[in-house]
């Protein structure tokens, strides 16, 4: 009888078994994407991280050949394709964004190469090394008054031609020349209490009954003279072209 018990108990156990190791079968069975939805999304990402390959090599290839232009419109192209990108990327559009003269965001991707990899990165020598001729570009803009803080040379403001100021519509009459007396609120008219609860009028002293004065910001004009706001006052604005920093070294 004992043995009778036991074998039925194991019986059980066996099925108890077998019941729980199907679970995660079946939960991962109803938990498909239906219409195969999850192999069609790996299959983009395949295509994605092949295009990058193939973009990285072209990108590369151009870099080699002096071609930093066109290498920096391969990597903005790259960028652009909202995917994962390997960590090398940021190191080699450094190099790149450094030779086209960009200092600035060459510095930037030169920190995100060192954030991303440390002291473990492929590139990690070549980065060092540029990190300091870097360092030795940015002295020079600094130091340099022939460009603004980006390396890219000051020319003379078209808006203001350099005076550092231009005619502007007035920002209090909008251009009308007047506005509204703020005395009779455009009326032309004053109100005051007569006698025996009378109401009396009067002309207005401030618009002479006109219900409005001409505007004391731009004196009638609808334009004033104001700092230029392009340049901010300084008469000159960057250029598209980089700065060599002439006679600084």
């Amino acid at each position: 009888m004992v043995q009778l018990v036991k074998r039925i108990l194991l019986a059980g156990s066996c099925l108890l078994l077998l019941w729980a190791g199907a679970l995660p079968y079946a939960h991962a069975q109803q938990t498909l994407p239906p219409g195969g939805a999850a192999p069609a999304r790996s299959i983009e990402q395949v295509k994605k991280d092949s295009i990058v390959q193939v973009k990285m090599n072209e990108a590369k290839a151009q870099m080699q050949a002096g071609r930093y232009e066109q290498a920096n419109r391969t990597f903005r192209d790259i960028l652009g394709m909202k995917t994962v990108l390997p960590n090398d990327l940021t190191y080699l559009f450094a190099e790149t964004l450094y030779q086209i003269g960009q200092t600035a965001n060459s510095k930037n991707f030169l920190r995100r190469y060192f954030s991303l990899t440390g002291t473990t990165g492929q590139y990690y020598d070549q980065a060092k090394e540029l990190e300091e001729r870097l360092n030795k570009q940015i002295n020079k803009v600094d130091r340099c008054p022939a460009c603004n803080s980006k390396g890219y040379v000051l020319e003379t403001c078209t808006l203001c031609a350099g005076t550092k100021e231009t005619t502007l519509i007035c920002s209090r009459c909008q251009g009308k020349t007047k506005h509204v007396c703020s005395r009779c609120l455009g009326q032309g008219t004053l109100r005051t209490a007569g006698p025996l609860g009378t109401t009396r009028f009067s002309e207005c002293p401030t618009c002479k009954s006109k219900g409005f004065v001409s505007c004391s910001k731009c004196n009638g004009t609808g334009n004033t003279l104001e700092t230029c706001p392009r340049c901010k006052g300084k008469g000159q604005t960057a250029g598209s072209t980089v700065c060599t920093h002439p006679g600084i070294d």
